[in-house]
């Protein structure tokens, strides 16, 4: 009985999770506007709805307060600011590192919200609205399950005031962040600080976070993410079907089972299966391989630095 009860509870979960990424391509595609699409949206439903537990300090509140300003911000930086895109970029991810500060959360996913209007030089309204609506849509959802107890409510407990020295570590990774976009523009490898990838980095790095345990396993699993998003995009999209929620959804049905697979719930990893829905089909087969160099470095920085902390403390 008590088996049957969890492959519900389950069943209910990986539900959520398909039907959200399903709605929001749906509307993209019968819409025509492909602004819709908010890949960060699959990395909040893993969090949320597939992680065993949960992946950021904060509430509901708070998850939509600074998602809504971040889309806004993003959008305005690529309307009102002047410079080259990688400095835009670099900008908008500053702004976020304060945004998460002052905010005294854990929620990193805003950060793509900032980003991603930036990378794709999108300033139009129809972003700010679904990056909102829908996740206002998942918040929703996990309303509803508290109240039919199939989702326990938990407690918010706010991080203390951001101390002098986490904003140095934030300063660290501004910079740190800073020198990678500007060569991923330089060298002509954007993806490789693609947003979601900008976001793992923020998690493995932020105050109160973990290094990856086995960061080359973390690596293999977020680019096998990317790789079935452009495998899915251009089996179901570009040659056969011609149908855009088809890839995101065998894409979303991938993640779950890479998920249950790997046992590693990395948010970032499902945004970055969704995000070849969006890119430019010329360049979706250097897709992967750029996440990957983009991972890789960055990833090895967070642990490195995490593991020199954790040796000073020792």
């Amino acid at each position: 009985m008590k088996f049957k009860i969890a492959v519900i509870y389950q069943g209910v979960l990986y539900s959520c999770f398909l039907g959200v990424v399903c709605l929001m391509l749906l509307l993209a595609e019968v819409t025509g506007e492909t602004e819709i699409i908010f890949p960060e949206l699959a990395a909040i439903g893993l969090g949320i709805f597939l992680s065993p537990k949960r992946s950021w300090a904060t509430n509901k509140k708070r998850m939509l307060i600074l998602l809504s300003l971040a889309a806004v911000i993003g959008i305005l930086i690529v309307r009102f600011v002047p410079g080259p895109q990688w400095g835009q970029m670099l900008l908008a991810y500053a702004v976020s590192q304060l945004m998460l500060l002052y905010s005294r959360t854990t929620f990193a996913p805003f950060i793509s919200a900032i980003v991603l209007p930036v990378m794709l030089g999108s300033d139009s309204i129809v972003y700010v609205i679904s990056a909102i609506g829908l996740t206002a849509f998942v918040l929703g959802i996990t309303w509803i399950l508290e109240q039919f107890k199939i989702w326990d409510k938990e407690p918010f407990v706010q991080r203390q005031k951001a101390t002098p020295m986490e904003y140095l570590k934030a300063l660290v990774r501004i910079i740190i962040i800073g020198i990678s976009i500007y060569l991923a523009f330089r060298i002509d490898i954007q993806y490789a600080v693609a947003p979601p990838v900008l976001v793992a980095f923020t998690e493995f790095m932020r105050p109160g976070g973990q290094p990856p345990q086995k960061p080359v396993r973390v690596c293999v699993f977020v680019v096998l993410c990317s790789m079935l998003g452009v495998i899915c995009r251009m089996a179901f999209d570009v040659n056969f079907v011609h149908s855009l929620i088809l890839a995101g959804a065998f894409a979303a049905v991938g993640v779950l089972f890479l998920v249950r697979w790997f046992k590693l719930y990395i948010p970032p990893a499902a945004a970055l299966a969704i995000l070849p829905m969006l890119i430019d089909v010329n360049k979706l087969i250097w897709y992967p391989l750029q996440v990957a160099i983009g991972m890789s470095i960055l990833t090895g920085i967070a642990f490195w630095i995490n593991g020199k902390r954790l040796e000073g403390k020792g």
